[in-house]
């Protein structure tokens, strides 16, 4: 077996560690590492020390105040109905993610190909005009008073945007309403892939529940990444009725200067974000989640009566979207609302800032570095299973803190580098992220079952590796990059950041601008937000949707011990046919 420098070792759970293993395996990740030391982890340890100053303007080193930030807080009654205000929230989307994908993939996964297919173009259809950010500009003038020439002809015992007691309600339905689309798409398609691996898995339950559990996770450590509905559509008012906390800590860092006492803020949720990194840890590690490309499962008994019931229940679920975007393509059309736009919004320039720096960052930076960190991890495990586990742990606390809390920090980097208003400051918000560090450990854990699998059938390393791994890889590399790039096309937070050059925004902060700079002129303002969706969700919808199709139909989440896998365990065989992959001689 040395026609490669992938040998074959003893198993990884042993107590002695290969050298070879440890040395290719920590290469692999040191890239990563030092990545998320620089973006993630010394900001972060910044952040913390500054909440025990008072310096209130970038640049200006503050005095030591010790626990004075915190003791404040407390007393702040705007930040305490902001975090009351965000949990409700949070709770709303958590309630959505528990219940839709769950539904959704268990009556899409049990049909054949053709009913899958459809449905998973209908769910990507919603998920890319379910744009947060054009959306919410829609949403605030379908409730206006006055839509063009003609006043609106709905009637609302009090005004939605402007009451204290309903605009509050309104803000969390239009939240509710983006969740449902994103949920569609993205957990209705988990659940599929759940349903995928029932013919391989004894353990389909167990990644049911695991998937489920994720799901719910991942959307409550969303809590900080509040900010771009309130600040689109209500501003936080009226008197602080929509004031979110991600609202609340832009306002404070960004626009009073209070930097000392917004670290504070952030210091605040740090615990609370750890714990679900902690847990989403868990779930992944003791359930053993692996996305494993598999076999096309049989057609459950009934797919018929699934494929009656998912088709129109995906069109309910999608509706509420696509009505709000036709709405606002009869608005724009019948006011003339797209030649003022013209004049006023440079629409390749937008495209060309969006898709530039954000995406050379993806591609370029976060993607290949988290693709050698999950290989490491997930397949050759330097450390064996446990201790490279351990480690993704400490990748997982350090991925899971969004750019909302970090911002600051960033931000006074960039300033002290002379960096700020650059095309390089744009693409540092996007250098990082929670998603394609648990696709890449979650594939290469499965990668490391197929292997080990090809190994048993007599196959030769090299080829067991480029056949089981590398090439199953690919697609799931663009996949992962697909979608981080459509989700970077949606980032309000740093671009506003990063950059007060025009010429230098994104798309979505000069989406911003336009409502800001005609107010009332709703017919324009609705036509730059369907411009902002016609530019990336045609392109997104077909891409997603091949991807969808050729890609994500064949992949499985799978949990616990494979059947062959549970077979073979249940025969006594010696230890050597037990093979784990390492790097050495």
């Amino acid at each position: 077996m040395q026609d490669s420098n992938l040998v074959v070792t003893k198993d990884d759970q042993s107590g002695g560690l290969d050298a070879g293993r440890l040395i290719g395996g920590l290469v692999l990740l040191v890239p990563a590492l030092l990545l998320y030391i620089s973006v993630q982890l010394v900001p972060l340890f910044n952040t913390i020390s500054a909440s025990y100053t008072d310096v209130n303007f970038p640049g200006r080193p503050g005095e030591f105040v010790g626990m004075a930030n915190f003791e404040r807080l407390v007393e702040d009654r705007a930040l305490v109905e902001a975090i009351t205000y965000t949990v409700a929230m949070v709770v709303v989307r958590v309630v959505v993610v528990a219940i839709v994908p769950l539904v959704v993939g268990l009556l899409v996964g049990g049909q054949g190909f053709g009913g899958r297919s459809v449905n998973r173009l209908l769910m990507t259809l919603i998920a890319v005009l379910a744009s947060p950010i054009a959306l919410a500009v829609l949403y605030r003038a379908f409730l206006a008073p006055v839509w063009g020439r003609q006043a609106s002809p709905l009637e609302f015992a009090e005004p939605p945007l402007a009451s204290r007691t309903a605009a509050p309600q309104t803000l969390i339905q239009l939240d509710m309403l983006i969740t449902v689309g994103i949920a569609l798409a993205v957990g209705g398609a988990a659940f599929i892939a759940v349903m995928r691996g029932r013919r391989v898995s004894y353990s389909t339950g167990r990644a049911g529940i695991g998937v489920w559990l994720l799901g719910i996770l991942l959307a409550a450590a969303s809590f900080p990444q509040t900010l771009d509905l309130a600040l689109l559509v209500t501003g936080g008012g009226p008197a602080n009725a929509t004031m979110t906390f991600g609202l609340k800590l832009y306002r404070d860092s960004f626009q009073m200067f209070r930097l000392g006492y917004a670290a504070a803020e952030i210091v605040t949720v740090l615990p609370f974000l750890i714990l679900i990194a902690v847990l989403i840890w868990l779930v992944v590690t003791v359930f053993r989640l692996r996305l494993s490309f598999t076999p096309p499962p049989e057609r459950a008994e009934g797919a018929g009566l699934y494929g009656i019931l998912s088709l129109p229940l995906v069109i309910i679920l999608g509706l509420p979207i696509v009505g709000l975007v036709l709405w606002g393509v009869w608005l724009a059309v019948s006011n003339g609302g797209f030649a003022e736009l013209d004049r006023t919004l440079s629409v390749p320039r937008a495209i060309a800032n969006t898709m530039s720096a954000p995406w050379i960052a993806i591609w370029v930076v976060q993607l290949p570095l988290t693709y050698l960190l999950g290989l490491s991890l997930g397949f050759v495990r330097p450390l064996g299973r446990m201790g490279s586990d351990i480690l993704f742990l400490i990748f997982l606390i350090m991925a899971i803190i969004p750019p909302e809390l970090l911002g600051v920090q960033w931000f006074l980097s960039l300033a002290a580098a002379e960096a700020v208003n650059t095309s390089l400051a744009l693409g540092v918000g996007f250098l990082v992220n929670l998603l394609s560090l648990l696709a890449f450990k979650m594939f290469f854990d499965g990668a490391y079952e197929h292997y080990q699998s090809v190994r048993r059938t007599g196959q030769n390393a090299s080829d067991a590796f480029l056949n089981a791994v590398l090439l199953p890889s690919l697609p799931v590399f663009l996949l992962v990059g697909a979608v981080l790039s459509f989700a970077s096309t949606q980032a309000l937070f740093w671009p506003l950041i990063a950059t007060n050059d025009r010429e230098l925004l994104t798309f979505a902060p000069q989406l911003m601008m336009v409502t800001g700079q005609f107010s009332t002129d709703f017919p324009t303002i609705v036509a730059a937000a369907l411009v902002f969706i016609g530019a990336f969700g045609v392109l997104f919808w077909i891409v997603l949707a091949l991807l969808q199709i050729l890609v994500v139909d064949r992949l499985a989440i799978l949990a616990g011990p494979t059947v062959e896998l549970a077979m073979e365990k249940s025969k006594p065989k010696p230890a050597e046919e037990n093979p784990v992959i390492g790097f050495g001689g």
